[in-house]
């Protein structure tokens, strides 16, 4: 069965005429075929023999590549092709192209995939490396060596080269790993196994996988004057298999060698290659990121937010829209995520992930923040080539985003159909899937737009797809950009499926009147484009920007070798440092913009770096001072009783609490443990170093908020530990009872078991304060949750002293304060300067609450204070005069923005909650708002696990995936339904007005990358201003989202 019918032509013609865009006041015009003369279609066709269920691979796609031909300045395109031959076109200028493929000797009949180029015989020429994929034989899966003649044609020479590998391919980069000067090659690859075999919990890690990647070391020139290369790959440790689809390399670690990140495909671990030095890798990807996306696709490394660092963007494939995430998505499974993290694989999610370069630590290592959600870059679809560029010239670089897919495979209604047919057809002993073929054929394509993110300036970016001309829908792959009109911007062209490749034009030298500089090398005599070559440029406002001269980029792409800098307005470059591939550099000062500089390795000598190592406040003494303590977390899921939750409330401690437990002077601590571990004190010694030393009777409690105080008016500290959790049902009461242990003043504790009245709820914190004037302190103990019963709200104790016994009081004294929300934390601080102590508290879908003292008893003044309309997911509280004007500010973790979730007042995050199928349990359903309409987050089959009813109201995913919230609560008894809202969630400093209420000022983006879970106040670099000083991440969520730990 042949399928001949593409309907991608119709949709352009069809977008064309109906687009409003203005095209003169778009950046990008799309040049058409007949115009550009590049008539390249990467036609993928599919029949009985050749199709997505016996080679997955089919609609992955080719790449392009930049390439001058024939020196003479003017960018060449060489595209891959898969079923069809790749193609070279010579720029005749003006962006006009002639195909010269059959004249260059380059036609093929292999599925080509990845392209690279460089001069590999170091003639002055550049050529072209073709990596071969496909379901073919070994001989007609060889890679491709076409060596520029210099004459407009290319011998194919990889056997003779030693690179004509035959193991299924994706892509390729040159390089020099052991800076010996000459270019070495990186090879990943990608055998075509089936779905079985790459959803293994295992991982092969002694090089004799299928999908293990090869490094070839370039040996020097053989008797014939052109170089060989011999496979490396187990001398330098490259091991481990994967799926690898991108590629990128970069110095991460600013020691002056490259660097390798592998992109890789399903449950594949990417891989993270620091280069040792001596000829080897080491993978330190766990140690170094926390998470990465799913399904790796294409990926590239520059400096994204101009701290001279390089950041890592890698592909994945989450839609934006809520139909089709809930098409593609199933369920979450915990304990499926628990067994791949147990099995050595790291934290992977479904989207895209953007890892933000910190710098490297003490120990040289690059630390990284996963930020894709901040961004707002995480969700594109089926994406495939990142390109990162300053294609406005604005200073700031931009991103070209690639994607789409010839069949929507992961639509899960025909999953389904697809299970169900092989089930029926292996039960009858029939193998064969006509039927699931056929409708394979039958499923739509991922029509898409390409994306084009602007850069804010602010770690934020704006879609700017449309105004920017670039919406028209395709089914893109491979992607690069060059200067293809020497106009002083960047162009760029896409590899399509069954459509014409895209040139896009850019316009920006003709509108926004932004200048630039661009750099070609002329390197040592074995790497002469001088591939690996760093740039850091100082510009006259002070910004320091890092670039690096590695043209394999995206997915299976090589864009122009070279340097490109948007400057702005900027006229000139105050300093620029070049850094050679062997160390060797050039310094130049006022450089003119609007100029394209070759910079000859010739001129090289030892120079300064032009940025100094920022000086540290604060070292990491752990180890110096003995305190060698794990927190081991009990295991325990919250979603096998609750599969709607969103994150594990199990996961919340431990407390810790600080104070001169023996009197000796000398400060020391304790730190709380999980059920099942004991919590552990840790005294100072006379020379600074720690001991520890268990708290018995403690590891059936899950520890929680910690405070060391005088309960008993001795003078010595006793230890309030609140008892928290929920991985004990809620009527074991016991678990939950909070604990006070007295000390009998040399440090040694007992537990007072009468001094506490009965507590039940599972708590988070404690403080202390004497709230009733009586010299003796008192307690507020905040309430979490109810285990079991989210999101019901749990039960808050204001607790009065009375000689050593302390006694509820909250029902007389502040009966608001009983149900006050989820609480997570608490503060005592005399907000409105009348000599006596109010309570802030901070909670889960509640604002910021303030109850004021008046004489002893409490009010709820929140609505009065301007804070209630701010409902957020606060989880600290700390006061200080920050704007030094008398009276107490104060600062207020919150989850942060670098989540999927935007929420503001009109479009908050929401909880339904009720007895929704009358079973006597709760349901909680939490919503977002998409584009508008407001949708249940989780997707069908985590709704059906805890509401079977949803499978007889909607049997099929396209059904769940048009239902808003609205729709859906109409198959429910929603009799008795409360609905909570969270609309802010930017951790904040609350500004004190004097007069009984507040301002609220969002904190700088850096303090908005993850929760903040505590605050210390105090001026760090002694400059007479307060100092903020936050820890926090959260990893313990719903798998699809992931966790939060940046």
């Amino acid at each position: 069965m042949m399928i001949k019918a593409d309907i991608l032509g119709i949709i352009l013609v069809a977008f064309s005429l109906f687009s409003c865009a203005s095209e003169q006041d778009q950046l990008f015009r799309l040049i058409e075929s007949n115009d550009s003369g590049i008539d390249f279609n990467n036609k993928i066709i599919e029949n009985d023999s050749v199709h997505y269920f016996n080679f997955p691979y089919i609609y992955t796609g080719g790449g392009v590549a930049i390439i001058d031909v024939n020196n003479d300045g003017l960018q060449d395109l060489f595209f891959s092709g898969n079923m069809v031959s790749c193609k070279l076109y010579l720029n005749r200028g003006k962006l006009h192209f002639e195909d010269i493929s059959e004249q260059a000797s380059i036609t093929t009949s292999v599925w080509a995939m990845g392209v690279s180029i460089a001069d590999v015989n170091q003639d002055g020429w550049q050529d072209i490396y073709v990596s071969v994929g496909g379901f073919g034989a070994a001989e007609e899966r060889k890679n491709l060596l076409y060596i520029n003649q210099g004459d407009l044609s290319f011998q194919e020479s990889a056997e003779a080269y030693g690179i004509a590998d035959d193991g299924h391919s994706t892509q390729a980069g040159f390089f020099d790993y052991d800076r010996d000067g000459d270019l070495d090659l990186y090879l990943m690859r990608h055998a075509n196994e089936s779905y079985a075999a790459i959803s293994k919990l295992n991982t092969i890690i002694d090089g004799s996988g299928p999908s293990t990647d090869r490094l070839y070391q370039n040996i020097g020139n053989t008797v014939n004057g052109h170089p060989y290369f011999e496979d490396v790959s187990t001398d330098a440790n490259i091991l481990i298999e994967g799926y690898g689809l991108g590629l990128a390399f970069a110095d991460l670690n600013e020691d002056g060698w490259p660097d390798i990140y592998i992109a890789n495909d399903f449950i594949a671990n990417d891989l993270l290659y620091i280069n040792n030095q001596d000829g080897t890798f080491s993978n330190q990807l766990t140690d170094l990121v926390t998470h990465t996306s799913q399904n790796g696709m294409g990926n590239s490394i520059a400096d994204i937010n101009n701290d001279a660092l390089p950041d890592i963007l890698v592909m994945d494939m989450l839609p934006p829209t809520n139909a089709r995430q809930k098409t593609m998505t199933s369920s979450m499974n915990y304990q499926y995520f628990r067994r791949t993290l147990a099995s050595g694989f790291s934290p992977q999610f479904i989207r895209n992930t953007l890892q933000l370069n910190q710098g490297v630590s003490p120990q040289g290592k690059p630390v990284f923040s996963e930020v894709g959600r901040f961004t707002g870059l995480h969700e594109t679809d089926w994406s495939w080539s990142p390109l990162i560029a300053d294609f406005d010239n604005d200073g700031f670089c931009d991103i070209h985003i690639t994607n789409g897919f010839r069949r929507d495979v992961t639509d899960h209604d025909f999953q389904e159909y697809s299970a169900q047919v092989n089930a029926f057809e292996q039960g009858s002993g029939k193998l064969s899937i006509p039927n699931v073929v056929q409708r394979l054929f039958e499923l739509d394509s991922v029509y898409l737009p390409n994306y084009i993110f602007k850069n804010n300036g602010d770690l934020t970016f704006d879609n700017r797809t449309e105004e920017w001309g670039m919406n028209q829908p395709s089914m893109s792959n491979g992607s690069a950009y060059a200067d293809l009109d020497n106009d002083g911007d960047l162009d760029f062209v896409v590899n399509n499926i069954n459509a014409p490749a895209f040139l896009y034009e850019n316009k920006s030298s003709i509108q926004n009147g932004n200048h630039f500089v661009r750099f070609k090398f002329k390197g040592p005599p074995q790497n002469q484009d001088g591939l690996g070559t760093v740039v850091r440029v100082n510009q006259i406002n002070g910004t320091v920007r890092r670039f690096e001269n590695f043209p394999v980029r995206g997915y299976l792409s090589n864009s122009e070798s070279g340097i490109h800098i948007g400057l702005g307005k900027d006229l000139l470059i105050d300093t620029l440092e070049v850094r050679w591939p062997d160390g060797n550099k050039n310094l130049y000062f006022e450089l003119q913009a609007d100029t394209t500089y070759e910079m000859n390795y010739r001129l090289t000598g030892q120079v300064n770096d032009i940025i100094s190592p920022e000086e540290r406040i604060f070292k990491d003494v752990i180890k110096e001072l003995g305190i060698e303590h794990r927190h081991l977390e009990n295991d325990h899921s919250d979603f096998t009783l609750e599969p709607l939750l969103m994150q594990l409330y199990d996961y919340k401690g431990p407390g810790i609490a600080v104070g001169d437990i023996n009197s000796d002077g000398l400060i020391d601590f304790y730190i709380g443990g999980a059920r099942f571990q004991t919590g552990t004190f840790f005294t100072q010694e006379d020379e600074g170093t720690f001991t520890g030393r268990s708290l018995t009777d403690s590891d059936m409690f899950e520890d929680m908020g910690a405070l060391f105080f005088d309960a008993d008016d001795d003078g010595d500290l006793d230890l309030y530990v609140v008892s928290g959790g929920s991985s004990v049902k809620f009527f074991d009461k016991g678990h939950y009872q909070d604990r006070l242990y007295l000390n009998d003043g040399s440090g040694i504790f007992t537990w007072s078991k009468t001094a506490l009245p009965d507590i039940q709820s599972s708590g988070s914190c404690v403080v202390a304060a004497d709230f009733d004037g009586d010299r003796d302190l008192d307690l507020f103990v905040g309430g979490r949750i109810l285990p079991g019963r989210f999101p019901e709200t749990p039960r808050s104790y204001l607790l009065e002293n009375r000689r050593g016994i302390f006694v509820d009081v909250t029902t007389d004294k502040a009966p608001e304060l009983a149900r006050a929300g989820m609480v997570c934390s608490a503060l005592w601080s005399d907000f409105d300067q009348d000599h006596d102590l109010d309570l802030f508290l901070a909670g889960e879908w509640m604002p910021i609450s303030i109850f004021e003292n008046t004489r002893g008893e409490f009010k709820d003044v929140t609505s009065e204070s301007g804070l209630s309309s701010y409902a957020g997911s606060w989880n600290s509280i700390i006061g200080a005069d920050m704007d030094h004007d008398g009276d107490i500010d104060y600062i207020a973790g919150n989850l942060g923005e670098n989540t999927a979730f935007k929420t503001s007042a009109s479009e908050p995050l929401r909880v339904y909650w009720g007895d929704f199928d009358n079973n006597s349990y709760g349901d909680a359903i939490h919503t977002r708002f998409i584009n508008g309409r407001e949708y249940p987050i989780a997707p069908r089959g985590v709704l059906i696990d805890q509401l079977e009813l949803v499978k007889r109201a909607f049997p099929q995913y396209s059904q769940f995936a048009s239902a808003d919230i609205s729709q859906i609560l109409t198959s429910f008894d929603t009799s008795g339904m409360r609905v909570l809202e969270m609309n802010y969630l930017q951790s904040s400093y609350i500004e004190n007005m004097g007069d009984g209420s507040f301002t609220l000022h969002p904190l700088p983006k850096e303090a908005q990358l993850a929760p903040l879970f505590g605050v210390e106040i105090g001026d760090h670099n002694a400059d007479g201003n307060l100092d903020l000083l936050g820890v926090g991440n959260f990893s313990a969520t719903e798998v699809i989202s992931g966790g939060y730990d940046a």
